[in-house]
């Protein structure tokens, strides 16, 4: 592939794309700003926000990816999203993202029924199958559950995920974003939590370090380097079981001999929108039991 090409190697540009949630008890927002700066302003990439709704956050989603997948056929661009906040196994075993956390007092402690929520297995499908190489990057609890639910679809280009933690494991939100009344919560169930950093903010962190020594990185170079970052920065808290989680790399495009996706630097400029009528719907898996 050409070394001449800008944002990625073997596309012209890049396209970012941060997702989290309009309601939102951890303040996310603000904990995505350097990162958000670190895409736009560092790396020149074309970043586009979307708070989902708690109204019609499937219909809203759904616009947000379809204009997402026009401009990356349109301009020839990689794909980069995120999502921050939370997330959790429902009983049918696949992936759930959350406006509140189970047992929040937004939700009065129901797990599944009373925040908004979107099915992310429907969301990942999707992106999959959009016809660029995929970086899925997710900040949320139980996040390698987001790669577990098996479709069968096949990804027409290189799709890689770095996630924040297991299936079995919290994340460590960053304290500092969080309301006064969910830190205090936080500091006397877990008085050694302490101000750790959590994976959105070890990724900024470990890009701008990557960046110093050159004009490009890979995936899995990047999950390395979060690793090794995370190991220098906690080592004195892992005796307690409290250090910041390991971040698990999955290749989703399992049948792809390629090698990982190469991030660089470069310019964006915006294309013009194309309409197709894709929805999330069209990406869901039926249950075992709707199907029998």
């Amino acid at each position: 592939m050409a070394n001449g090409n800008n944002g990625a190697e073997g596309h012209e540009k890049v396209r970012v794309l941060l997702l989290f949630w309009e309601a939102d008890d951890m303040n996310v927002k603000a904990e995505l700003e350097p990162l958000k700066f670190f895409f736009a302003e560092e790396c020149h990439y074309s970043v586009v926000e979307f708070m989902i709704p708690s109204i019609d956050a499937e219909g809203r989603l759904s616009d947000q990816i379809r204009e997402t997948e026009n401009f990356c056929m349109t301009e020839k661009a990689a794909l980069i999203v995120v999502y921050c906040g939370h997330g959790s196994v429902d009983e049918s075993k696949q992936y759930r993202i959350s406006a509140f956390g189970r047992g929040s007092r937004h939700n009065g402690g129901n797990p599944w029924n009373s925040s908004p929520w979107l099915n992310w297995n429907s969301v990942q499908n999707w992106l999959q199958t959009i016809n660029t190489d995929v970086l899925i990057l997710i900040d949320s609890c139980y996040a390698a559950a987001a790669a577990a639910f098996d479709t069968g679809l096949k990804s027409l280009q290189r799709t890689e995920m770095i996630v924040a933690c297991g299936y079995e494991a919290v994340t460590h939100s960053s304290m500092q974003h969080m309301s006064k009344k969910m830190t205090k919560y936080l500091r006397k169930s877990h008085p050694i939590l302490g101000p750790m950093p959590s994976f959105t903010e070890v990724l900024v962190e470990c890009l701008s370090s990557t960046l110093k020594t050159g004009d490009s990185f890979s995936v899995t170079r990047l999950h390395r380097d979060l690793i090794r970052h995370i190991v220098e920065q906690n080592f004195a808290q892992r005796r307690f079981g409290e250090a910041t989680r390991t971040p698990i790399y999955i290749k989703i495009d399992e049948d792809n001999t390629r090698s990982s996706i190469k991030f660089n630097r470069g310019s964006v400029v915006l294309g013009p929108p194309v309409k197709p009528l894709k929805t999330l719907k069209d990406f869901e898996k039926p249950l075992e039991s709707e199907q029998a």
